[in-house]
């Protein structure tokens, strides 16, 4: 790890390919409004923000954990580093701020 946490969005796309009559992706808009507040309170040096609209278990194996047993993931899913923190919706910013406090913690 390079000293940042890395806190990730999976979400489903809202639109399929060509069309370009849809609006933003609404968890994507939220992720975006988590990020700005958490890059305020603790600053960019600490944090790297990603989105991915699909899920790759080989390059994300420790997404394999989050699958429910009718071997779905719900999406969203939003994880700090490795660890998944909420499936089926982004957090708040109070949910991500704790995590992200107890995390600088550790590192």
């Amino acid at each position: 790890m390079n000293g940042k946490i890395v806190v990730r969005l999976f979400y489903a796309p809202t639109c399929s390919e060509g069309c370009c009559t849809c609006g933003p992706n609404q968890d994507m808009t939220d992720f975006e409004k988590v990020a700005e507040k958490l890059v305020k309170k603790f600053g960019e040096e600490h944090l790297v923000f990603e989105a991915y609209n699909s899920i790759d278990l080989k390059k994300f194996p420790f997404l394999r954990g989050a699958s429910k047993p009718s071997g779905r993931i719900a999406m969203p899913l939003v994880s700090i580093d490795e660890k998944i923190l909420t499936q089926g919706k982004v957090p708040t910013v109070s949910e991500l701020e704790e995590k992200v406090r107890n995390h600088l913690k550790e590192v």
